[in-house]
């Protein structure tokens, strides 16, 4: 009888054993939609041998190119119309300007004179920009300067 007494008491005491315990964890952050955007190279405009033509294809011109770094979800990109932000005082006219670029993630304009935008199919994208102006008159010696803007968005 003290067996079964024993063998009873076992089964009772492992019965009565705490269960373990559980805890769930959690892992959790947030995203915020940004973009950053870097110059890489500014470029380098360069008159035609016929002087009618500037533009960063001509020999010795250089393209510009941007990064941009987007956390989020497909940015859209916007490119404003190109202007002539800088020009010598004696020029006085104003040229038919033109700007395309390419990207790594998708984006691919053909020049233009208006603002295009294009959402990129990646986070990281790296933009690069030709721009030209012309003036069947010619150009007058000084430094001229064609510009955009460029705005990511999410």
């Amino acid at each position: 009888m003290l067996r079964i007494s024993l063998l009873a008491g076992v089964a009772l005491c492992l019965a009565a054993a705490p269960q373990a315990n559980a805890a769930t964890v959690n892992l959790s952050g947030l995203v915020l939609n940004s973009c950053i955007l870097t110059l890489g190279t500014a470029g380098a405009l360069r008159v035609s041998s016929a002087g009618t033509t500037l533009s960063s294809e001509e020999v010795g011109g250089l393209a510009a190119t941007l990064t941009i770094v987007a956390t989020g979800v497909a940015p859209q990109i916007n490119v404003s119309a190109p202007t002539l932000a800088a020009s010598p005082v004696s020029y006085g006219r104003s040229p038919t300007l033109g700007l395309r670029y390419t990207s790594l993630a998708g984006g691919n304009q053909a020049y233009t004179d208006s603002s295009s935008s294009y959402t990129a199919n990646g986070l990281l994208d790296v933009l690069t920009f030709n721009a030209r102006a012309l003036d069947s008159a010619g150009f007058t010696s000084g430094t001229y300067t064609i510009a955009t803007t460029v705005t990511c968005q999410q």
